[in-house]
């Protein structure tokens, strides 16, 4: 999400910068994970075969401030999933439904900052997935 920032309130010039951040940050993660070969099957399938081979070389050369630059807008969409907080729940159950048994941001928990932005994204969670059985054994609704 692109936000010209002259014609920002300035909270939400706060959150474009905080969404650019974390952008910057996924694309630095996926351009880490990207280079082992670990992963290399799964460029492959993508038809990215060349991507992992660069970024492969840039991690082997030490350029790791190098690599996020290769990791493309179509690269990113497929491996992450992003939008404002209230609405990650439902993008997250849309794209794997029942697959999963347990979600984790990748960033960190800081008390004090994004507090309501967390209470919306859990408020969302509990609200698609109360009627499913998410209560694992030894953890009953905490």
């Amino acid at each position: 999400m692109k936000f010209d920032t002259t014609i920002l309130h300035p909270k939400l010039e706060e959150m474009a910068a905080y969404a650019q951040a974390a952008e910057a940050f996924v694309r630095q993660q996926l351009a880490f994970y990207m280079s082992t070969p670990a992963y290399r099957t799964v460029l492959t399938l993508h038809g990215w075969e060349e991507t992992s081979n660069q970024l492969g070389e840039l991690a082997r050369q030490g350029q790791w401030d190098n690599m996020a630059a290769l990791i493309t807008d179509e690269m990113l969409e497929t491996f992450a999933v992003s939008g404002p907080w209230p609405e990650l729940p439902g993008q997250i159950e849309q794209r794997y439904g029942r697959l999963l048994d347990r979600v984790s941001y990748y960033f960190p928990f800081i008390p004090g900052e994004n507090e309501g932005h967390w209470r919306a994204s859990i408020t969302g969670f509990k609200e698609r997935f109360q009627h499913k059985e998410l209560i694992h054994e030894g953890y009953e609704g905490h």
